[in-house]
């Protein structure tokens, strides 16, 4: 089951090479439309997200004072086995390995 939130963007710090977002929970009377806020406050009154993004394209996506939703769900679990070779990665949807000597990650024939 995923769970969908809502936050405001309450700042952007600029680090260079990065930036750090702070994201804080929408509240009733905040700036989107107030029905909907006065939901999202009800299902969760309080709760903070910082997020460091070294992706300018994702980064410039945050603006300080606008609201965005973020939706939770639980990701698949993941079966690590070492090798000499690489790593082999499986999953309810597949398999992958990572090869050590190229650095890259190398889809399983299913």
């Amino acid at each position: 089951m995923a769970t969908r939130c809502k936050f405001t963007c309450r700042s952007v710090e600029d680090y260079g090479q990065s930036k750090k977002v702070n994201l804080s929970v929408v509240y009733e009377g905040s700036l989107g439309p107030d029905e909907e806020n006065k939901r999202f406050t009800k299902a969760t009154p309080s709760g903070d997200c910082w997020l460091t993004i070294d992706n300018p394209a994702a980064s410039v996506q945050f603006v300080p004072g606008r609201e965005y939703y973020a939706t939770f769900e639980e990701a698949p679990a993941m079966n690590w086995t070492a090798h000499a070779y690489g790593i082999d990665v499986s999953t309810p949807e597949g398999a992958a390995r990572f090869d050590a000597k190229t650095g890259r990650l190398v889809a399983e024939p299913a």
